[in-house]
């Protein structure tokens, strides 16, 4: 049993890593049309991650970002008691959503959800929110934050 739990592990773990490297290597690309892409990569296109300026690792885009905190909302769920019907996964997966929202707006969709931003109060601490590279402003599309922004929770 342990073993398949662990296996279940290392694919969340592998599908992760493998979107935000996807992501990251499309990222320099992804509004460039085929032609300009072949003129600047060559006729195969990019083939390797580029590093962000004066950085050694690959940009991590706002998308990456929104996975890593879905993906934190619903562990978060899990933990509050998503197995045995004691909490609504849509529920924490909007919570994270917000606190990625903080981290790019300064704000969240209402004054009444800043306790999400302490771990002591949601009990259920959110390391995203101490590494940079997760919380580093990016250019989310406006009508993204105008969403996000504009939810108001029913907690």
């Amino acid at each position: 049993m342990a073993n398949k739990k662990l296996y279940k592990k290392e694919r969340f773990s592998g599908c992760i890593v493998g979107a935000a490297a996807g992501d990251a290597l499309g990222s320099p690309v992804k509004t460039l049309t085929i032609s300009q892409i072949k003129d600047l990569y060559g006729k195969k296109g990019i083939l390797k991650l580029s590093p962000e300026k004066r950085q050694k690792t690959a940009r991590i885009s706002d998308e990456t970002q929104m996975m890593l905190f879905t993906a934190h909302g619903i562990l978060w769920a899990d933990a509050a008691g998503l197995r045995t019907g004691e909490a609504n996964c849509a529920d924490y997966v909007f919570l994270a959503l917000q606190q990625w929202l903080y981290s790019q707006t300064g704000g969240t969709s209402s004054i009444d959800l800043q306790w999400i931003l302490d771990d002591n109060e949601t009990g259920f601490p959110c390391d995203l929110l101490g590494i940079s590279a997760f919380c580093k402003k990016r250019n989310p599309t406006k009508q993204l934050v105008q969403t996000l922004a504009g939810i108001k929770s029913e907690n």
